[in-house]
């Protein structure tokens, strides 16, 4: 079977399925079509553009250096591993936030900010259901042979604060809320057990098959 889940950004037959992609997927696949089949832009919260931000800083050490909060990130020896492995004629691929060649062990970094009734976006249950992890120690598993039971997610809490928007020096009394990077730090060990990689491999291989089938049936109409 030839598995495909949609079109690339430039119209190509998107081959390779990804974390993002899976979980949109399972979440809504309504904006799974929107996106993958259709090419409708998806544009990014100012929270995930920030998020997006910080990750990049953090794939350089020295950069990390002009920012006194973010030197105090964990982080192993390869910024942004990136990982493509075959499953049974599925092509997954993975980029690892901060990886460590040595043990086969991963750190994932988010960043977020409490809800409006004061509740964090991370916690140690959250951290547990999180599939992200399974998924990537599977990725690691397939490709190398091995990997540290033992993971990392990276919480770098933000808050929402008011900028006055000006224009030349000017102010014109216009506001907007953008995100910035409290101090707080949380780090949240997982370990991901055999049975979990197993069930998440298992889960891949049913949605790859859900998506290739839904993409041709799309195609057909």
């Amino acid at each position: 079977m030839q598995y495909i889940f949609g079109i690339t950004e430039k119209g190509e037959p998107k081959t390779l399925l990804s974390y993002s992609g899976f979980r949109l997927w399972k979440e809504n696949k309504e904006k799974y079509r929107d996106r993958y089949y259709r090419g409708l832009p998806s544009p990014d919260s100012a929270e995930m553009i920030f998020g997006k931000q910080i990750a990049k800083i953090l794939e350089d050490e020295k950069a990390t250096t002009v920012h006194p909060i973010l030197r105090l990130v964990p982080r192993y020896k390869q910024p942004e591993y990136r990982l493509e492995v075959d499953l049974d004629g599925v092509r997954v691929q993975g980029y690892i936030d901060s990886f460590d060649p040595k043990n086969n062990a991963f750190y994932e970094y988010k960043t977020g900010h409490k809800s409006w009734d004061g509740k964090d976006p991370w916690d140690r249950v959250k951290v547990a259901k999180h599939e992200q992890l399974p998924f990537y120690s599977l990725l690691i598993a397939e490709h190398l042979g091995k990997v540290t039971r033992k993971c990392h997610l990276v919480f770098l809490e933000t808050e929402m604060v008011v900028k006055e928007q000006t224009f030349q020096g000017q102010s014109f009394g216009l506001t907007m809320k953008e995100p910035r990077l409290t101090g707080r730090i949380e780090v949240f060990p997982r370990i991901v057990y055999g049975y979990e990689r197993a069930r998440i491999r298992q889960s891949i291989l049913d949605i790859a098959k859900e998506i290739t089938e839904d993409y041709q049936q799309y195609k057909s109409v």
